[in-house]
């Protein structure tokens, strides 16, 4: 576990959450590691962090960063009474290997069964806007505080993996930091969390969109959940703060009703009312995620499909953005999952109307479900099977005599001929029919 700065004489906030995680951190780990830096020296916080650590009464082992090469002096080090120091480059990578076998040492971990691949953990990102309660729902899905929480916007900067088990079921979720707008991003490391969080979605199977019942529906969370959708993610919105519905006077159909308004084109979406703080809804958020995850990778028979798409096109046939008439549906098959994947065969060439993308998206939803999973239609433009012309069908012309006189017949040649094809010669004649 990796945990914030410590600064033992400092009474900053956010160093104070960072000391009550480190507490935590420390009281859970069977090795502490206590990191210090070559290029500032022994400073005299690094000295109070020893005595805090040696009070816990856990193994220490003391490791020198930014010694590149074995460059910088670690005898100082030496005073903190931990036993020769270990000298690392984490930016350069010296070291690190070596630094693992020691903790294998020095950790008597337990031995790893052999576990069954297809129970692998679900992964699932915690996405939204800033201050949202993304990292107070993480600590309460865990049951720790795992991540720091504070009133203050930005606070999460990296993102922060933790493994929960659900009756007997194993997921992984990401807390990512709060999206905000780039013009509102100030230092660099803002910038760096956005990216972060845009990484956390990719690497993700469903995205749990976090939006607040208190602040209602925003502009960021819409640009959000475009994102989401483009990731090709699947999707569950979780509503927050629903312990403070009744105050507020909302109802779970005005807040459904509010999201399908603000964001038509992730209706597809459930909608889940849970509170971080006590604790509400979280059986209902398991549930959502585990149906969306097997929706998004559900696979469709042809038969079915091509029934379906073909009573949709004999209701509202096929358009074209050019406007482009005649579009016949031939084939349709589903070509991948994770999100699924259509592609339908037509006889032209044209990329499909918007309008007809969404009716035949709506019918293959109507029809099969699909909720909380996005769909991908493609278009295949398929080729004529009999290919060009044969040689025999083609039309003979005249060929165009140069000493005047009237074509006899016998000028006659083919419309147009291969550079490959050549007269046949006598030993051509010869040859049998069968060779």
């Amino acid at each position: 576990m990796d945990t914030g700065g410590l600064s033992p004489g400092a009474d900053d906030h956010f160093l104070n959450l960072s000391r009550a995680q480190a507490d935590v951190a420390i009281g859970q780990a069977s090795l502490i590691i206590l990191l210090v830096d070559a290029q500032s020296g022994l400073l005299p916080d690094d000295q109070a962090l020893a005595r805090k650590v040696r009070s816990s009464g856990k193994p220490v082992l003391l490791v020198i960063n930014k010694a590149e090469a074995g460059r910088r002096e670690t005898n100082d080090f030496a005073r903190l009474g931990f036993g020769e120091p270990f000298p690392i480059s984490a930016e350069h990578n010296e070291g690190i290997g070596d630094l693992l076998d020691l903790v294998c040492k020095l950790v008597s971990a337990p031995e790893i069964k052999d576990k069954d691949p297809n129970a692998r953990p679900t992964r699932v990102a915690l996405v939204g806007r800033t201050n949202v309660g993304k990292s107070s729902m993480l600590n309460r899905l865990v049951g720790e505080e795992r991540s720091i929480v504070s009133p203050v916007s930005g606070t999460t900067r990296d993102a922060v993996d933790s493994e929960v088990v659900w009756q007997g079921k194993p997921y992984l979720f990401v807390d990512t930091a709060g999206i905000r707008k780039v013009r509102l991003l100030e230092e660099g490391a803002d910038h760096v969390a956005v990216v972060q969080a845009k990484r956390a979605i990719d690497r993700a199977e469903v995205c749990v969109l976090m939006v607040s019942a208190e602040e209602g529906m925003r502009e960021m969370d819409a640009t959000i959940a475009g994102l989401v959708q483009e990731s090709g993610r699947a999707v569950v919105v979780a509503v927050n703060k629903w312990d403070l519905a009744k105050e507020l006077g909302k109802t779970p159909a005005q807040m459904r009703e509010e999201f399908s308004y603000r964001v038509k084109f992730l209706e597809y979406a459930p909608v889940v009312l849970v509170s971080a703080k006590t604790g509400m809804g979280r059986k209902d958020l398991f549930t959502a995620i585990d149906k969306a995850r097997t929706e998004w990778s559900r696979r469709v028979p042809t038969g079915p499909l091509n029934r379906c798409l073909q009573d949709a096109v004999a209701r509202n046939p096929i358009r074209f953005k050019k406007g482009a008439e005649g579009v016949n549906l031939l084939y349709a098959a589903q070509i991948r999952v994770d999100p699924p994947t259509f592609t339908l065969s037509v006889n032209r060439e044209g990329e499909l109307h918007f309008s007809s993308e969404r009716f035949l998206v709506n019918c293959l939803r109507e029809e099969f479900g699909f909720e909380g999973s996005p769909i991908r239609i493609w278009l295949r433009v398929r080729r004529s099977r009999t290919g060009p012309r044969s040689f025999k069908g083609r039309k003979a012309i005249p060929r165009p005599r140069t000493d005047g006189k009237p074509n006899t017949g016998k000028e006659m040649a083919p419309e147009s001929s291969s550079q490959f094809d050549s007269p046949k010669s006598r030993i051509d004649k010869k040859r049998s029919r069968r060779s």
